[in-house]
C-alpha cells in the first residue's frame, strides 16, 4: 500500500484494536471505514474468486487462502 502512495498507520496489538482505531479514524476525519470481513457487499464480491478461479482452471486440487477475518474465505462454496 505505500508503495502506491498510501499513508501506512499501524495501531493496536491485534486485529479487533487496529479495527477499532480504523473506525475512530474514520469518525474524526469524516471518512467512510469499509469492513474488509464484516459487509455484506465486499463478502459479495470476495464470494467471487472462486467463481473466477473455476472459469480460469480446468482442475483445483487446492485452493489456500490466508485468514485474519474470514472474509476472503467466506464466499468460497465447500465441495
Amino acid at each position: 500500500m505505500k508503495r502506491f502512495g498510501a499513508k501506512v498507520i499501524v495501531e493496536g496489538s491485534d486485529s479487533l484494536e487496529a479495527e477499532l482505531a480504523a473506525r475512530r479514524y474514520g469518525e474524526k476525519t469524516g471518512e467512510t471505514y469499509i469492513s474488509p470481513y464484516n459487509d455484506l457487499d465486499v463478502v459479495a464480491g470476495q464470494g467471487t474468486v472462486g467463481v473466477e478461479l473455476a472459469r480460469q482452471m480446468d482442475r483445483i486440487d487446492r485452493v489456500f487462502v490466508s485468514l485474519g477475518g474470514g472474509g476472503l474465505a467466506s464466499g468460497w462454496p465447500v465441495t
